[in-house]
């Protein structure tokens, strides 16, 4: 499993990298998250107020939404060559 999240009142939930993508913000029905050192952040509202999240679709960090990202983070890159070399930093 890539890491484990609590929405709302749920029980922690291991996921794998296929679950993860379910959550990449497509579906408005579902969360946004994304997944950090093996731990899973929902990032669905942008604050305290509920404004639109930075990793929504057509936001600048929507290509972090719905995957593993620490390395992306690292670099501070949305590039999808990084993207897509993985998430082996933890």
């Amino acid at each position: 499993a890539v890491g484990e999240v609590a929405i709302s009142d749920a029980p922690v939930l291991a996921m794998t990298m296929e679950d993860l993508r379910q959550y990449d913000g497509s579906d408005p029905a579902r969360p946004i998250l994304l997944c950090v050192k093996g731990d899973i952040f929902d990032v669905t509202y942008g604050g305290p107020n509920n404004e639109p999240s930075m990793y929504a679709p057509g936001s600048g960090y929507s290509a972090l939404a719905g995957r593993p990202c620490t390395r992306a983070l690292a670099l501070m890159s949305t590039d999808e060559k990084v993207l897509g070399l993985g998430d082996d930093m933890a």
